[in-house]
């Protein structure tokens, strides 16, 4: 039954004559880039967005350490469309993220030699959860382009344990980080 109420009732709003398919490319803080799938129906546009993160350090301080480390996040969200003043629409967003992480860290230390090891090999990273809420504007150029600049929080939660080689343990981070981005937006 539930089912069937459901399938309903997307049917009915999908099926409305303001409904549109709409695509985002964006590029944020912390060197974020996001692509953006979205439906929008009337004032409202639940999406599916990728993002992906990457980030290098490198110490060098008699002994060289290195981590390269990439992060891909599939989202799950919904944008409101709360102002729409001609060619300027202002909305709020709220979203969901998993993270998977991969990547190396390799350290050379002197007169012994270099050792590399995979992230993947010494963290378990199954409990990384994102949230994310957000602000924007969305100027449109004409009926199928527009400039989209957006400024949020992200809530970051990360479990995860570690193996011996990188020191047995349990480990929760709960950092909160504000982003924003920029970007181009496509209606069909």
């Amino acid at each position: 039954m539930k089912k069937s109420v459901l399938f309903l009732a997307f049917t009915v709003l999908a099926s409305t004559a303001f409904a549109q398919f709409n695509m985002r490319l964006t590029y944020g803080t912390f060197d974020s880039k996001q692509v953006t799938f979205g439906y929008d129906i009337c004032k409202w546009t639940p999406f599916v967005a990728f993002d992906a993160f990457t980030l290098a350090v490198k110490l060098d301080e008699g002994d060289v350490t290195k981590l390269n480390a990439s992060a891909f996040a599939p989202t799950l969200g919904v944008r409101y469309y709360f102002l729409n003043s001609g060619d300027l629409k202002g909305y709020g967003s709220l979203s969901a993220q998993k993270v998977f992480v991969s990547g190396k860290y390799k350290m050379e230390i002197e007169n012994e030699g270099s050792q590399t090891i995979k992230l993947s090999d010494v963290l378990d990273t199954k409990n990384i959860l994102q949230g994310q809420l957000a602000f924007g504007a969305e100027y449109f150029f004409n009926d199928k382009l527009s400039l989209v600049a957006e400024y949020g929080f992200r809530y970051i939660y990360s479990q995860f344990k570690t193996t011996a080689d990188f020191g047995d343990g349990t480990y929760t981070i709960q950092p909160g980080a504000t982003f924003a981005r920029l970007g181009l937006g496509f209606h069909f």
